[in-house]
Protein backbone atom coordinates (compact mmCIF):
# COMPACT_ATOMS: atom_id res chain seq x y z
CA UNK A 1 0.00 0.00 0.00
CA UNK A 2 1.09 3.65 -0.56
CA UNK A 3 0.56 6.53 1.99
CA UNK A 4 1.14 10.09 1.94
CA UNK A 5 4.45 10.87 3.84
CA UNK A 6 4.04 12.83 6.78
CA UNK A 7 6.40 14.01 9.29
CA UNK A 8 6.73 10.51 10.87
CA UNK A 9 7.87 8.74 7.30
CA UNK A 10 10.75 11.37 7.55
CA UNK A 11 11.61 10.46 10.77
CA UNK A 12 11.67 6.77 10.51
CA UNK A 13 13.58 7.48 7.41
CA UNK A 14 15.91 9.28 9.45
CA UNK A 15 16.04 6.26 12.21
CA UNK A 16 16.45 3.39 9.24
CA UNK A 17 19.61 5.62 7.70
CA UNK A 18 21.34 5.24 10.46
CA UNK A 19 20.49 1.74 11.50
CA UNK A 20 21.12 0.65 8.19
CA UNK A 21 24.65 3.04 7.84
CA UNK A 22 26.11 1.09 11.12
CA UNK A 23 25.03 -2.38 9.77
CA UNK A 24 26.93 -1.64 6.66
CA UNK A 25 29.34 -0.51 8.57
CA UNK A 26 29.58 -3.49 10.78
CA UNK A 27 29.17 -6.36 7.82
CA UNK A 28 31.98 -4.59 6.00
CA UNK A 29 34.24 -4.84 9.01
CA UNK A 30 33.09 -8.64 9.55
CA UNK A 31 34.09 -9.33 5.61
CA UNK A 32 37.45 -8.14 6.29
CA UNK A 33 38.02 -10.05 9.15
CA UNK A 34 36.70 -13.36 8.36
CA UNK A 35 37.41 -13.17 4.15
CA UNK A 36 40.73 -10.89 4.04
CA UNK A 37 42.47 -9.76 7.17
CA UNK A 38 41.56 -11.07 11.03
CA UNK A 39 43.30 -8.14 11.98
CA UNK A 40 41.84 -4.25 12.04
CA UNK A 41 43.94 -1.52 10.26
CA UNK A 42 43.85 1.30 8.26
CA UNK A 43 42.92 -0.88 5.33
CA UNK A 44 39.46 -1.92 7.52
CA UNK A 45 38.56 1.52 7.68
CA UNK A 46 38.75 2.01 3.78
CA UNK A 47 37.45 -0.61 2.99
CA UNK A 48 34.04 0.49 4.78
CA UNK A 49 34.46 3.60 3.10
CA UNK A 50 34.48 1.55 -0.40
CA UNK A 51 31.39 -0.42 0.46
CA UNK A 52 29.63 2.69 1.22
CA UNK A 53 30.66 3.96 -1.98
CA UNK A 54 29.70 0.08 -3.79
CA UNK A 55 26.49 0.27 -2.32
CA UNK A 56 25.69 3.95 -3.72
CA UNK A 57 27.25 3.41 -7.04
CA UNK A 58 25.70 0.23 -7.98
CA UNK A 59 22.57 1.84 -7.38
CA UNK A 60 22.97 4.86 -9.19
CA UNK A 61 24.43 2.60 -12.05
CA UNK A 62 21.58 0.21 -11.86
CA UNK A 63 18.91 3.19 -12.10
CA UNK A 64 20.56 5.12 -14.74
CA UNK A 65 20.60 1.35 -17.05
CA UNK A 66 16.96 0.93 -15.99
CA UNK A 67 16.12 4.60 -17.49
CA UNK A 68 17.61 3.70 -20.70
CA UNK A 69 16.01 0.44 -20.92
CA UNK A 70 12.55 1.75 -20.69
CA UNK A 71 12.61 4.84 -22.55
CA UNK A 72 13.82 2.00 -25.65
CA UNK A 73 11.33 -0.99 -24.45
CA UNK A 74 8.55 -1.81 -22.17
CA UNK A 75 6.59 -5.15 -21.06
CA UNK A 76 3.41 -5.30 -21.57
CA UNK A 77 1.48 -6.51 -17.95
CA UNK A 78 0.95 -10.23 -19.38
CA UNK A 79 4.48 -10.15 -20.00
CA UNK A 80 5.40 -9.41 -16.21
CA UNK A 81 3.08 -11.89 -14.96
CA UNK A 82 4.77 -14.58 -16.89
CA UNK A 83 8.25 -13.84 -15.94
CA UNK A 84 6.95 -13.40 -12.32
CA UNK A 85 5.11 -17.03 -11.96
CA UNK A 86 8.68 -18.38 -14.05
CA UNK A 87 11.03 -16.72 -11.14
CA UNK A 88 8.89 -17.56 -8.03
CA UNK A 89 8.73 -21.47 -9.37
CA UNK A 90 12.58 -21.42 -9.74
CA UNK A 91 12.98 -20.05 -6.16
CA UNK A 92 10.88 -22.52 -4.48
CA UNK A 93 12.34 -25.13 -6.37
CA UNK A 94 15.99 -23.87 -5.63
CA UNK A 95 14.96 -23.77 -1.81
CA UNK A 96 13.48 -27.23 -1.89
CA UNK A 97 16.32 -28.66 -3.43
CA UNK A 98 18.47 -26.60 -0.73
CA UNK A 99 16.75 -27.96 2.04
CA UNK A 100 16.99 -31.57 0.35
CA UNK A 101 20.41 -31.63 0.54
CA UNK A 102 20.82 -29.70 3.18
CA UNK A 103 19.41 -32.75 4.96
CA UNK A 104 21.21 -35.25 2.91
CA UNK A 105 24.65 -33.65 4.40
CA UNK A 106 23.26 -33.84 7.74
CA UNK A 107 20.86 -37.09 7.53
CA UNK A 108 23.45 -39.04 9.88
CA UNK A 109 23.85 -36.31 12.50
CA UNK A 110 20.42 -35.52 13.61
CA UNK A 111 19.73 -35.48 17.09
CA UNK A 112 16.20 -35.49 19.26
CA UNK A 113 15.30 -32.13 20.61
CA UNK A 114 12.87 -31.43 23.82
CA UNK A 115 9.40 -30.91 21.07
CA UNK A 116 10.56 -34.25 19.68
CA UNK A 117 10.75 -35.86 23.12
CA UNK A 118 7.40 -34.37 24.19
CA UNK A 119 5.66 -35.50 21.14
CA UNK A 120 7.01 -39.18 21.08
CA UNK A 121 7.20 -39.71 24.65
CA UNK A 122 3.46 -40.17 26.26
CA UNK A 123 4.50 -37.65 29.26
CA UNK A 124 2.67 -34.65 30.32
CA UNK A 125 4.24 -31.66 28.78
CA UNK A 126 6.17 -29.11 30.80
CA UNK A 127 4.42 -26.13 32.13
CA UNK A 128 6.47 -23.78 29.75
CA UNK A 129 4.86 -25.73 26.90
CA UNK A 130 1.26 -25.45 28.21
CA UNK A 131 1.70 -21.34 28.20
CA UNK A 132 3.38 -20.82 25.72
CA UNK A 133 1.14 -22.19 22.59
CA UNK A 134 3.03 -22.16 20.02
CA UNK A 135 5.30 -25.07 21.79
CA UNK A 136 2.37 -26.88 22.81
CA UNK A 137 0.59 -26.50 19.02
CA UNK A 138 3.88 -27.69 17.29
CA UNK A 139 3.97 -30.37 19.65
CA UNK A 140 0.36 -31.41 19.26
CA UNK A 141 0.67 -31.51 15.02
CA UNK A 142 4.14 -33.30 15.49
CA UNK A 143 2.64 -35.75 17.37
CA UNK A 144 -0.06 -36.24 15.57
CA UNK A 145 2.22 -36.67 12.51
CA UNK A 146 4.52 -39.30 13.97
CA UNK A 147 1.24 -41.34 15.28
CA UNK A 148 0.44 -42.20 11.42
CA UNK A 149 4.34 -42.19 10.19
CA UNK A 150 6.42 -43.85 12.95
CA UNK A 151 8.83 -42.42 16.10
CA UNK A 152 11.38 -41.11 13.51
CA UNK A 153 13.83 -38.31 13.77
CA UNK A 154 13.64 -37.74 9.68
CA UNK A 155 9.53 -37.51 9.81
CA UNK A 156 10.15 -34.33 12.06
CA UNK A 157 12.72 -33.20 9.31
CA UNK A 158 10.73 -34.09 6.55
CA UNK A 159 7.59 -31.83 8.41
CA UNK A 160 9.74 -29.17 9.01
CA UNK A 161 10.57 -29.00 5.23
CA UNK A 162 7.31 -29.18 4.11
CA UNK A 163 6.27 -26.10 6.70
CA UNK A 164 9.17 -23.95 5.39
CA UNK A 165 8.14 -24.30 1.84
CA UNK A 166 4.74 -23.38 2.47
CA UNK A 167 6.24 -20.13 4.97
CA UNK A 168 8.25 -19.34 1.35
CA UNK A 169 4.80 -19.04 -0.58
CA UNK A 170 3.00 -17.32 2.05
CA UNK A 171 5.66 -14.69 2.07
CA UNK A 172 5.46 -14.05 -1.54
CA UNK A 173 1.63 -13.28 -1.32
CA UNK A 174 1.83 -11.38 1.94
CA UNK A 175 4.76 -9.49 0.79
CA UNK A 176 3.10 -8.82 -2.83
CA UNK A 177 -0.44 -7.97 -1.72
CA UNK A 178 1.15 -5.25 0.40
CA UNK A 179 4.31 -4.27 -0.95
CA UNK A 180 4.21 -5.04 -4.68
CA UNK A 181 5.77 -7.86 -6.81
CA UNK A 182 9.61 -7.19 -6.72
CA UNK A 183 9.60 -6.93 -2.65
CA UNK A 184 7.97 -10.56 -3.23
CA UNK A 185 10.66 -12.30 -5.07
CA UNK A 186 13.32 -10.92 -3.18
CA UNK A 187 11.79 -11.46 0.15
CA UNK A 188 10.97 -15.33 -1.12
CA UNK A 189 14.56 -15.43 -2.44
CA UNK A 190 15.71 -14.16 0.84
CA UNK A 191 13.93 -16.88 2.84
CA UNK A 192 14.38 -19.64 0.34
CA UNK A 193 18.51 -19.45 0.29
CA UNK A 194 18.86 -18.12 3.62
CA UNK A 195 21.62 -20.80 5.39
CA UNK A 196 20.02 -19.24 8.72
CA UNK A 197 16.62 -20.22 7.78
CA UNK A 198 17.00 -23.22 6.31
CA UNK A 199 18.95 -24.64 8.89
CA UNK A 200 15.72 -24.23 10.85
CA UNK A 201 14.83 -27.82 9.65
CA UNK A 202 17.60 -29.18 11.57
CA UNK A 203 16.73 -27.89 15.37
CA UNK A 204 13.15 -29.43 15.14
CA UNK A 205 11.68 -26.05 17.12
CA UNK A 206 8.12 -24.37 16.88
CA UNK A 207 9.84 -21.36 15.12
CA UNK A 208 9.05 -22.57 11.74
CA UNK A 209 5.84 -23.46 11.91
CA UNK A 210 4.50 -20.26 14.04
CA UNK A 211 6.25 -17.83 11.15
CA UNK A 212 4.11 -19.74 8.33
CA UNK A 213 0.63 -19.03 10.84
CA UNK A 214 2.47 -15.49 11.43
CA UNK A 215 2.56 -15.14 7.42
CA UNK A 216 -0.76 -16.06 7.12
CA UNK A 217 -2.13 -13.73 9.22
CA UNK A 218 0.03 -10.82 7.70
CA UNK A 219 -1.70 -11.67 4.57
CA UNK A 220 -5.32 -11.91 5.79
CA UNK A 221 -4.91 -8.83 7.82
CA UNK A 222 -3.12 -7.12 5.59
CA UNK A 223 -5.44 -7.71 2.78
CA UNK A 224 -8.74 -6.82 4.83
CA UNK A 225 -6.97 -3.85 5.91
CA UNK A 226 -6.27 -2.97 2.40
CA UNK A 227 -9.75 -3.44 0.65
CA UNK A 228 -11.84 -1.57 3.61
CA UNK A 229 -9.23 1.32 2.90
CA UNK A 230 -9.83 1.79 -0.84
CA UNK A 231 -13.55 0.80 -0.10
CA UNK A 232 -13.49 -2.08 -2.09
CA UNK A 233 -16.39 -3.73 0.69
CA UNK A 234 -19.58 -3.10 1.56
CA UNK A 235 -20.09 -1.67 4.83
CA UNK A 236 -20.71 -4.70 6.37
CA UNK A 237 -18.07 -6.39 4.76
CA UNK A 238 -15.84 -4.05 6.36
CA UNK A 239 -17.25 -4.85 9.93
CA UNK A 240 -16.74 -8.33 9.36
CA UNK A 241 -12.97 -7.78 7.76
CA UNK A 242 -12.39 -5.94 11.03
CA UNK A 243 -13.61 -8.48 13.14
CA UNK A 244 -11.70 -11.29 11.23
CA UNK A 245 -8.15 -8.89 11.50
CA UNK A 246 -8.60 -8.80 15.64
CA UNK A 247 -9.56 -12.84 15.88
CA UNK A 248 -6.54 -13.37 14.18
CA UNK A 249 -4.34 -10.82 15.91
CA UNK A 250 -5.33 -11.70 19.21
CA UNK A 251 -5.54 -15.63 18.36
CA UNK A 252 -1.68 -15.60 16.99
CA UNK A 253 -0.86 -13.50 19.91
CA UNK A 254 -2.17 -15.91 22.46
CA UNK A 255 0.23 -18.51 20.63
CA UNK A 256 3.47 -15.66 21.11
CA UNK A 257 3.28 -12.54 21.72
CA UNK A 258 5.86 -11.68 19.08
CA UNK A 259 2.23 -11.39 17.09
CA UNK A 260 1.44 -8.28 18.66
CA UNK A 261 3.44 -6.53 16.31
CA UNK A 262 0.89 -7.27 13.63
CA UNK A 263 -1.65 -4.71 15.71
CA UNK A 264 0.87 -2.00 13.01
CA UNK A 265 -1.36 -3.11 10.40
CA UNK A 266 -4.75 -2.84 12.02
CA UNK A 267 -3.71 1.33 12.90
CA UNK A 268 -3.54 1.17 9.38
CA UNK A 269 -7.41 1.47 9.08
CA UNK A 270 -6.87 5.21 10.40
CA UNK A 271 -5.06 5.63 7.27
CA UNK A 272 -8.29 5.76 5.29
CA UNK A 273 -10.24 7.25 8.23
CA UNK A 274 -11.81 4.27 9.58
CA UNK A 275 -12.29 4.73 12.89
CA UNK A 276 -14.65 2.23 13.48
CA UNK A 277 -13.25 -0.62 12.13
CA UNK A 278 -10.17 0.43 14.24
CA UNK A 279 -11.66 0.19 17.29
CA UNK A 280 -13.56 -3.02 16.17
CA UNK A 281 -10.51 -4.83 15.27
CA UNK A 282 -8.61 -4.01 19.02
CA UNK A 283 -11.78 -5.42 20.93
CA UNK A 284 -12.18 -8.30 18.57
CA UNK A 285 -8.40 -8.78 19.21
CA UNK A 286 -8.82 -8.58 22.75
CA UNK A 287 -11.53 -10.65 22.75
CA UNK A 288 -9.91 -13.28 21.10
CA UNK A 289 -6.83 -13.28 23.65
CA UNK A 290 -8.64 -13.10 26.36
CA UNK A 291 -10.97 -15.99 25.46
CA UNK A 292 -7.77 -18.23 24.37
CA UNK A 293 -7.16 -17.66 27.98
CA UNK A 294 -10.37 -18.73 29.50
CA UNK A 295 -10.36 -22.11 27.00
CA UNK A 296 -6.45 -22.68 28.65
CA UNK A 297 -7.94 -22.52 32.09
CA UNK A 298 -11.06 -24.33 31.20
CA UNK A 299 -8.61 -27.20 29.60
CA UNK A 300 -6.44 -27.26 32.40
CA UNK A 301 -9.10 -27.01 35.61
CA UNK A 302 -7.60 -24.65 36.95
CA UNK A 303 -8.33 -20.14 36.56
CA UNK A 304 -7.60 -17.81 34.22
CA UNK A 305 -6.09 -15.27 36.37
CA UNK A 306 -3.23 -17.94 37.30
CA UNK A 307 -2.99 -18.78 33.39
CA UNK A 308 -3.10 -14.95 32.52
CA UNK A 309 -0.11 -14.29 35.41
CA UNK A 310 1.70 -17.58 33.75
CA UNK A 311 1.57 -16.03 30.50
CA UNK A 312 2.72 -13.23 31.30
CA UNK A 313 5.43 -14.30 33.72
CA UNK A 314 7.12 -16.41 30.41
CA UNK A 315 7.59 -13.42 28.94
CA UNK A 316 8.56 -11.03 31.36
CA UNK A 317 11.29 -13.61 32.41
CA UNK A 318 12.31 -15.35 29.09
CA UNK A 319 11.42 -12.52 26.39
CA UNK A 320 14.66 -11.01 24.59
CA UNK A 321 16.24 -9.56 21.65
CA UNK A 322 19.49 -10.98 21.07
CA UNK A 323 21.63 -8.85 18.40
CA UNK A 324 23.37 -11.15 16.59
CA UNK A 325 25.28 -10.38 13.63
CA UNK A 326 26.21 -13.68 11.84
CA UNK A 327 26.42 -17.46 12.32
CA UNK A 328 28.81 -18.57 9.82
CA UNK A 329 31.34 -17.17 7.46
CA UNK A 330 28.58 -17.66 4.50
CA UNK A 331 25.96 -15.90 6.73
CA UNK A 332 28.47 -12.94 6.81
CA UNK A 333 28.15 -12.79 3.44
CA UNK A 334 24.68 -12.86 3.02
CA UNK A 335 24.14 -10.56 5.45
CA UNK A 336 26.23 -8.36 3.50
CA UNK A 337 24.55 -8.43 0.14
CA UNK A 338 21.42 -8.01 2.27
CA UNK A 339 22.39 -4.83 3.61
CA UNK A 340 23.71 -3.38 0.79
CA UNK A 341 20.67 -3.73 -1.01
CA UNK A 342 18.75 -2.60 1.65
CA UNK A 343 21.37 0.63 2.11
CA UNK A 344 19.41 1.50 -1.61
CA UNK A 345 15.77 2.04 0.19
CA UNK A 346 17.90 4.98 2.06
CA UNK A 347 18.03 7.26 -1.48
CA UNK A 348 15.50 5.52 -3.12
CA UNK A 349 12.87 6.94 -0.56
CA UNK A 350 12.99 10.39 -2.35
CA UNK A 351 12.41 9.15 -5.50
CA UNK A 352 8.76 9.69 -4.92
CA UNK A 353 8.10 13.64 -3.44
CA UNK A 354 5.05 12.74 -1.60
CA UNK A 355 3.88 9.00 -1.57
CA UNK A 356 6.08 6.08 -0.04
CA UNK A 357 4.95 2.35 1.32
CA UNK A 358 7.49 1.31 4.13
CA UNK A 359 6.18 2.80 7.31
CA UNK A 360 4.40 -0.19 8.56
CA UNK A 361 8.31 -2.09 7.17
CA UNK A 362 9.86 0.05 8.80
CA UNK A 363 8.31 -0.15 12.55
CA UNK A 364 8.70 -3.87 12.42
CA UNK A 365 12.29 -3.44 11.49
CA UNK A 366 13.02 -1.54 14.14
CA UNK A 367 10.78 -3.61 16.85
CA UNK A 368 11.99 -7.35 15.68
CA UNK A 369 15.03 -6.66 13.47
CA UNK A 370 17.73 -4.38 14.79
CA UNK A 371 20.09 -6.58 12.65
CA UNK A 372 19.28 -9.29 10.20
CA UNK A 373 19.92 -12.18 12.35
CA UNK A 374 18.47 -10.76 15.58
CA UNK A 375 16.96 -13.21 17.76
CA UNK A 376 13.62 -12.07 19.09
CA UNK A 377 11.27 -13.92 21.57
CA UNK A 378 11.62 -16.40 24.00
CA UNK A 379 12.27 -19.12 21.95
CA UNK A 380 14.91 -16.58 19.96
CA UNK A 381 13.12 -16.20 16.47
CA UNK A 382 15.51 -15.25 13.99
CA UNK A 383 13.56 -15.68 10.44
CA UNK A 384 11.46 -12.47 10.95
CA UNK A 385 14.94 -10.70 11.11
CA UNK A 386 15.61 -12.09 7.80
CA UNK A 387 12.55 -11.86 6.08
CA UNK A 388 12.15 -8.36 7.42
CA UNK A 389 15.39 -7.33 5.98
CA UNK A 390 14.74 -8.79 2.39
CA UNK A 391 11.89 -7.14 2.16
CA UNK A 392 12.78 -3.66 2.80
CA UNK A 393 15.76 -4.61 0.78
CA UNK A 394 13.31 -5.27 -2.00
CA UNK A 395 11.53 -1.87 -1.69
CA UNK A 396 14.92 -0.48 -2.05
CA UNK A 397 14.98 -2.21 -5.49
CA UNK A 398 11.56 -1.65 -6.36
CA UNK A 399 11.75 2.35 -5.55
CA UNK A 400 15.20 2.69 -7.31
CA UNK A 401 13.00 2.20 -10.48
CA UNK A 402 10.38 4.65 -9.48
CA UNK A 403 10.45 8.24 -11.30
CA UNK A 404 8.50 11.01 -10.10
CA UNK A 405 6.76 11.42 -13.48
CA UNK A 406 5.65 8.00 -13.05
CA UNK A 407 3.68 8.45 -9.74
CA UNK A 408 0.62 10.96 -10.11
CA UNK A 409 -0.28 12.60 -6.98
CA UNK A 410 -3.90 14.23 -6.31
CA UNK A 411 -3.46 17.84 -5.52
CA UNK A 412 -6.42 18.16 -2.93
CA UNK A 413 -5.71 14.53 -1.36
CA UNK A 414 -4.91 15.30 2.53
CA UNK A 415 -2.30 14.13 4.48
CA UNK A 416 -4.27 10.98 5.93
CA UNK A 417 -6.00 10.18 2.30
CA UNK A 418 -7.03 6.33 1.63
CA UNK A 419 -3.61 4.42 0.61
CA UNK A 420 -3.90 3.91 -3.42
CA UNK A 421 -2.37 0.71 -4.73
CA UNK A 422 0.33 0.33 -6.77
CA UNK A 423 -1.13 -0.06 -10.53
CA UNK A 424 -2.96 3.58 -9.46
CA UNK A 425 0.61 5.21 -8.71
CA UNK A 426 2.12 4.19 -11.64
CA UNK A 427 -0.05 3.48 -14.29
CA UNK A 428 1.51 1.93 -17.69
CA UNK A 429 1.37 3.80 -20.65
CA UNK A 430 -0.79 2.48 -23.56
CA UNK A 431 0.63 1.58 -26.04
CA UNK A 432 -1.59 1.71 -29.64
CA UNK A 433 -2.08 -0.67 -32.54
CA UNK A 434 -1.64 1.07 -36.05
CA UNK A 435 -4.66 0.56 -37.77
CA UNK A 436 -4.93 -1.35 -40.85
CA UNK A 437 -7.88 -0.45 -42.61
CA UNK A 438 -7.77 2.08 -45.46
CA UNK A 439 -8.64 5.69 -44.32
CA UNK A 440 -11.06 8.12 -46.60
CA UNK A 441 -8.83 10.30 -48.66
CA UNK A 442 -8.60 13.78 -47.78
CA UNK A 443 -11.35 15.84 -49.60
CA UNK A 444 -9.81 18.35 -52.39
CA UNK A 445 -11.87 21.54 -53.39
CA UNK A 446 -12.87 21.59 -56.65
CA UNK A 447 -14.00 24.76 -59.25
CA UNK A 448 -16.17 24.04 -62.33
CA UNK A 449 -16.29 25.59 -65.34
CA UNK A 450 -17.79 24.81 -68.70
CA UNK A 451 -17.02 24.73 -72.69
CA UNK A 452 -18.82 27.35 -73.43
CA UNK A 453 -20.11 30.66 -71.39
CA UNK A 454 -23.51 31.54 -71.26
CA UNK A 455 -23.99 35.45 -71.08
CA UNK A 456 -26.24 37.27 -68.53
CA UNK A 457 -28.91 38.38 -70.49
CA UNK A 458 -29.89 34.72 -71.39
CA UNK A 459 -29.74 33.36 -67.93
CA UNK A 460 -33.17 34.21 -67.11
CA UNK A 461 -35.56 30.93 -66.03
CA UNK A 462 -38.59 32.89 -65.30
CA UNK A 463 -41.19 32.82 -68.58
CA UNK A 464 -44.42 34.79 -68.39
CA UNK A 465 -47.24 32.90 -69.41
CA UNK A 466 -50.91 33.65 -69.73
CA UNK A 467 -53.64 32.55 -66.82
CA UNK A 468 -55.52 30.26 -68.57
CA UNK A 469 -52.19 28.18 -70.17
CA UNK A 470 -52.04 25.55 -67.44
CA UNK A 471 -49.90 23.27 -69.92
CA UNK A 472 -52.43 20.85 -70.58
CA UNK A 473 -51.34 17.94 -73.18
CA UNK A 474 -53.64 17.17 -75.68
Amino acid sequence: MIYKKTWLSYFLWAVYTCLTGVMLANYAILFWQKKINAVINYGTALFVVFMFGAAAGIYILVRYIFGKVREKYSMSGHTKLLWEIFIALSIFCAGLIYRVSLYLQNINSLAETSYYQLATVKAEPSAESMVHGASYLYTMCLSFILSFLGNKVAVAVWMQILIQMVTVFLAYFAVRRLAGRIPACIAMLVLALSSVYAGQILVMSPESLFFALYLAGLLIVGGCVKNVCQCRTGRWQAFWGAVLSGFIVGFLTYLDAIAVTLVIFLFSFLTGKKYRETAVSLIAGGLTFAGMLALNAYSDYTEIGKIAKAWFELYRTNASVDYLFYRTEFSVVECLVLVMLAFWLIMAFWNRRKTQNVTPWFLLLFLLAPTPLAATGVLSYQAWSVFLWGVVAGIGVQQSFVYEKDVPIKQEASVESEPVTEEEAQPEKPRFLDNPLPLPKKHEKRTMDYQYEVGKDMMKFDIEIAENDDFDIL
